[in-house]
């Protein structure tokens, strides 16, 4: 499964944290944690301004990010999840997408599983060609899995987006 945000014009950092639960279940089981939730950018990337087509590298610093699993080719069997330093930081004009990759489990993409993301903007700003802009800016964000678009939310200020969907927005299968 692929996690993608993209907007206009935006430098954010983001981290994400996807929960998973079946129906049956009261709550949602964490699957995945990208960062620390500290106010700093200190463990990833600084982005490189340039955007790449999937499915990018499992080994180097791009717009995919592979958590540990086996993945179709040319990606193949990733051993260990990569390093944050390959995971850009921000999302910006130039460079307007992060994909994070992950295997579910047969059990976990049952048609009645449900499906959360958490993703914390600590601080953004904006680029005018010539000098940083003064405030936080306006960053729009746009979340698909799968291919499926689930939820578009305009940022102001920092804060979290939560984004939830069953089974059936997102077409979940077994491995990627």
């Amino acid at each position: 499964m692929r996690f993608r945000s993209s907007l206009c014009s935006i430098l954010c950092l983001l981290a994400s944290v996807f929960a998973f639960a079946t129906v049956a279940e009261a709550s949602f089981t964490t699957l995945w944690t990208l960062g620390v939730r500290d106010d700093s950018a200190n463990e990833f990337a600084g982005e490189n301004g340039s955007s790449n087509a999937a499915p990018g590298s499992a080994t180097l610093k791009d717009d995919d990010y592979y958590f540990a699993g086996v993945y179709p080719a040319p990606i193949g069997t990733v051993a260990v999840s990569e390093p944050l330093t390959n995971y850009e930081r921000a999302i910006t004009d130039g460079d307007p997408n992060n994909r994070i990759h992950f295997n579910l489990t047969a059990a976990q993409a049952v048609s009645t599983s449900r499906f959360r993301l958490n993703i914390h903007f600590i601080w953004a700003g904006w680029w005018t060609g010539v000098a940083l802009g003064k405030d936080y800016g306006t960053h729009v964000i746009r979340v698909r899995m799968n291919g499926h678009d689930l939820a578009t939310q305009t940022f102001t200020h920092s804060g979290t987006m939560t984004v939830t969907a069953n089974a059936a927005q997102v077409s979940p299968v077994a491995g990627e």
